[in-house]
């Protein structure tokens, strides 16, 4: 498959015994596509067996995606366009019925990112999610990852879709920590404020990659780390 990666990781871990990593994103930031596919290709193959990620879209009222929030009012606006709503209900609906995937499809529906590509242009289809000219790309994800398309849109095109992004809008209205352009995400580790955003412009992934190693394995409550965890000079990224 072209389109999307599978890891083939075995976790011996339950998931309650897990870190939990918890990401606020918006699917238009390219800092927040940059820093989803690098925990999968860069993180999850070294740490996936003690850590377990979760994400919540941002719709704050107050924020710079306000226009997603369901009960904001006609005037709220965004700086990504209503058009970042349309992609973030999409890959919402697909984190509630395959949870277990739900990486994987934001990945193959926005294309190859990282290597020779700068991380701030993002990834080569995220800004192309949602609309009609990347549905085939985003048909042949769901098709390889077993995602039921009709399941998806009934949930991406109705109620059951708003009432996820009000979840979220709601969750994002409770979090205090201000977040600047820098870049998306705001990440917490066990419910711990890890970091504001990741400029990936500026912050160097090697750099932010080895911090959030280094957190998630002095969180982890593992009779036995992987390997990454033992090295102190670690680098995730090559």
């Amino acid at each position: 498959c072209m389109l999307c990666f599978t890891t083939s990781l075995v976790v011996a871990m339950s998931t309650a015994d897990r870190v939990s990593v918890e990401i606020m994103a918006e699917g238009y930031c390219p800092c927040a596509g940059a820093w989803e596919a690098g925990w999968q290709n860069d993180m999850l193959p070294k740490i996936g067996e003690i850590a377990t990620l979760s994400r919540f879209f941002d719709a704050k009222k107050n924020g710079t995606q306000a226009c997603c929030n369901p009960s904001a009012g006609a005037d709220a606006s965004c700086m990504h366009t209503k058009s970042e709503c349309v992609a973030d209900t999409l890959q919402r609906c697909v984190q509630a019925y395959y949870p277990k995937v739900w990486l994987e499809f934001t990945n193959c529906i926005s294309g190859p990112c990282g290597g020779s590509r700068p991380d701030v242009l993002g990834c080569k289809y995220q800004f192309d999610i949602g609309q009609p000219k990347n549905l085939a790309r985003e048909q042949i994800c769901a098709q390889n990852l077993t995602v039921n398309w009709t399941t998806i849109t009934t949930c991406w095109r109705g109620a059951e879709g708003v009432q996820l992004m009000q979840g979220d809008a709601d969750k994002s209205d409770s979090v205090e920590p201000r977040y600047g352009l820098a870049g998306l995400p705001v990440v917490w580790i066990n419910g711990q404020l890890f970091s504001h955003f990741f400029d990936c412009r500026f912050a160097g992934r090697e750099r932010y990659q080895h911090a959030l190693l280094e957190a998630i394995c002095a969180a982890s409550g593992a009779a036995v780390l992987p390997e990454a965890c033992k090295s102190k000079s670690a680098v995730l990224f090559q």
